[in-house]
């Protein structure tokens, strides 16, 4: 990624975009909002340098991470006509390092993603790479330790991303439970949610990410 970017702190208004992410998303997300105090948290994000804070509060709105003209193709269909393709650029490139030093400080820790679009008896789940967890008919993708890498994370944001994915970033906190369950149980659900640290959640139509974290974590 060849754009210079900047880290953005987005105050009051950040906290109320979590909030609404965490009332659209799922049980472990509805949890997070009924048991987490996101207030003694920060959200940020990175962005270009030339975005302004109040472009970056506007988190309705795509089109901050322009992509450079050295990567934009012009491709000419059968019937003559030219067309410019352009990938669709984020900031998951700067993201993904902050989850990975957060799974690194402890083995307890886990980041579980919010898969928006499946439900367990998608036969489609049979190929993913990542973790699958399971409530009820929710999917879940989970990275530990053990799989912490840069790749293993990205993919499994990649195999549940949607309009609206959110990762949360927790863990178990008695000794010896694991960090890689197929089925979790409703009080697996409540453990996760009420010792939540980090949340990464879509904003800019898409586009780039927020991360929040609890002070004690930064």
């Amino acid at each position: 990624m060849s754009t210079k970017f900047k880290k953005f702190d987005l105050g009051i208004s950040g906290i109320e975009y979590l909030k609404q992410a965490l009332l659209d998303g799922l049980s472990l997300c509805q949890l997070v909002y009924k048991h987490v105090p996101l207030e003694c948290g920060k959200v940020t994000t990175f962005l270009p340098l030339e975005i302004s804070q109040k472009e970056a509060e506007d988190y309705e709105s795509g089109g901050k991470i322009l992509t450079p003209p050295n990567q934009r193709k012009t491709v000419v269909d059968k019937n003559g006509n030219k067309w410019i393709m352009e990938p669709v650029l984020n900031n998951l490139s700067l993201i993904l390092p902050e989850i990975q030093s957060y799974l690194l400080k402890n083995d307890k820790r886990v980041f579980v993603f919010e898969n928006a679009l499946s439900n367990a008896k998608d036969p489609g789940l049979t190929t993913r790479k990542s973790e699958l967890w399971f409530y009820g008919d929710e999917v879940y993708h989970a990275v530990s330790l053990k799989q912490g890498s840069l790749s293993s994370t990205q993919i499994a944001i990649q195999e549940a991303a949607s309009y609206r994915l959110v990762g949360i970033g927790t863990c178990f906190l008695k000794s010896g439970d694991s960090a890689v369950r197929r089925i979790i149980s409703e009080k697996d659900l409540e453990v996760l949610a009420r010792n939540a640290e980090v949340i990464i959640f879509h904003a800019y139509d898409g586009e780039g990410y927020l991360i929040w974290r609890l002070k004690k974590t930064e």
